[in-house]
C-alpha cells in the first residue's frame, strides 16, 4: 500500500539529500582551521578523510541498486509513480529486454553485434543502472586496495572490518533512500 503521494516523495527525496549534503558540508566545516585548533583539525580530518571518496561512490552505488530493484519488483507503483513520463520502452523491464533484438523480437537475432553481451547497456535502463553500479563498484574497491597498499604500516584486522562496515552502510543508507524514501 502507498502512503505516501508522489509530491511528497519529492519533498522526502530533497530532505535526504539535503541532508546528505549537510553532513559533507559540516564535515568540512569542522575540519576548517579557522573553526577549531590545529590538532583537533588534523585529527579529524585524519579519521573522516580516507572515507569521503568510498562512502560517497557507494551511496551513490547504493541508489543506482535501489532504483534497479525498483523498476524490477516496484515499476508501475513505485518508479512510475516518481517519474511518469519515463519511457517504458527503456525503463519498464517488462518491456525493455525485448529492445536487444531486431524489431524487438528475439526469433530474429541481436539487433546490433554486442547487443545481447557486452554493449547490453546500451539497450534498456537495467542493464545501464546495473554497469554503472558494477563500474562504482569496481572503482570502489580499486581505490580501496590501492589505498591500502600505499600504508606504510599494515593496519590491523579489525580496522579493515571497521571499512567494510562503514562503507556498507554508506551502500545501505544509498538502497534505502532509493528503494524505501524516493520511490515508496
Amino acid at each position: 500500500m502507498n502512503f505516501i503521494k508522489p509530491n511528497a516523495r519529492v519533498c522526502i527525496i530533497k530532505a535526504v539529500l539535503k541532508s546528505y549534503l549537510l553532513l559533507i558540508m559540516l564535515s568540512a566545516l569542522h575540519s576548517a582551521k579557522a573553526q577549531t585548533p590545529a590538532r583537533d583539525t588534523s585529527r579529524f580530518l585524519h579519521i573522516i578523510k580516507p572515507y569521503i571518496l568510498p562512502c560517497s561512490s557507494m551511496f551513490v552505488s547504493g541508489l543506482l541498486d535501489g532504483t534497479i530493484e525498483t523498476i524490477n519488483y516496484h515499476y508501475y507503483n513505485g518508479f512510475k509513480l516518481v517519474f511518469p513520463k519515463a519511457n517504458d520502452q527503456f525503463w519498464n523491464p517488462a518491456v525493455s529486454w525485448t529492445n536487444k533484438y531486431k524489431d524487438h523480437n528475439a526469433a530474429l537475432g541481436p539487433k546490433f553485434p554486442g547487443s545481447t553481451t557486452a554493449f547490453v547497456f546500451t539497450t534498456d535502463a537495467y542493464h545501464a543502472l546495473r554497469t554503472a553500479r558494477n563500474f562504482i563498484d569496481f572503482g570502489t574497491i580499486t581505490y580501496y586496495i590501492n589505498r591500502s597498499c600505499n600504508q606504510t604500516r599494515k593496519p590491523p584486522f579489525r580496522k579493515y572490518l571497521l571499512d567494510a562496515l562503514i562503507i556498507a552502510a554508506s551502500h545501505a543508507l544509498g538502497f534505502t533512500a532509493a528503494y524505501s524514501v524516493i520511490f515508496r
